[in-house]
């Protein structure tokens, strides 16, 4: 069973408190995962290292900004598989319709944040409609 830490300011933080909490597989009854529980010092610390480097991020050129959000919309799409079943498992859902909920929606969303000047609503639709045919052959 895996315990989880908080990552907060671009590294993984144990938090103030000890308490843990279970995520329970609906369908199973059986504890998939123990997080750390995160106290109020904890939310405080996270919310400080936004407000840290909000300044930084809005002053970022459009075009790093874009670059890194389809980085994530990348990863987003190479883990698909992982974070449907994670999904799955952690929620009960059916897996297609995690796969399009939860996996399909992160990517979508993801590249639709990406800045209307690098990245056409065409283009997303296109990419949408790759990840698509890749969950219908995997599912």
């Amino acid at each position: 069973m895996q315990r989880m830490a908080h990552f907060i300011n671009g590294r993984w933080t144990a938090p103030a408190t000890p308490e843990a909490i279970s995520v329970i597989n609906p369908a199973t009854e059986r504890v998939i995962r123990t997080l750390l529980a995160g106290s109020a010092s904890d939310v405080n610390l996270a919310a400080q290292a936004a407000a840290d480097v909000f300044l930084a991020w809005s002053q970022t050129r459009v075009e790093q900004r874009a670059a890194i959000l389809r980085k994530l919309a990348r990863l987003i799409a190479a883990h698909a598989d992982e974070l449907t079943r994670t999904s799955v498992s952690e929620v009960g859902q059916p897996i297609r319709l995690a796969a399009a909920l939860q996996t399909r929606g992160a990517f979508g969303n993801t590249l639709r944040m990406s800045p209307p000047l690098t990245i056409s609503d065409a283009q997303v639709d296109h990419m949408l409609g790759a990840f698509d045919r890749a969950f219908a052959r995997a599912g």
